[in-house]
């Protein structure tokens, strides 16, 4: 059975340029029900993402940047996996597995 999978992309460190290749490899495990791109939309270096955002049909989230030195992009990436597996038991049995597209 294909598994549903959750793609969850830290926009504020990963480029864009590779994108096509890197859902290329997502789809060898699975399929991509969800795709969701973190980050601070209004700052203008993730103003590149926008085609390949539409190209993909990814969805970007806001996550601002409220204080310096703190990543509320990553934050927000840690409790979106746990949220998908709470709803996808609750609602109708369909689990997802989260994975998070992370600098290394």
């Amino acid at each position: 059975m294909n598994k549903n999978l959750a793609v969850l992309i830290d926009g504020d460190n990963i480029p864009s340029a590779n994108v096509k290749e890197m859902m290329a490899e997502i789809a060898k495990y699975g399929n991509p029900t969800i795709k969701r791109i973190y980050g601070d939309w209004t700052q203008p270096n993730l103003g590149k993402w926008k085609n390949i955002l539409l190209e993909n049909a990814i969805t970007p989230i806001q996550q601002y940047g409220y204080t310096t030195g703190k990543n509320a992009t990553d934050s927000a990436m840690i409790i979106m996996p746990w949220i998908f597996y709470i709803l996808g038991k609750s609602m109708d049995s369909v689990s997802y597995q989260a994975i998070a597209i992370l600098p290394d």
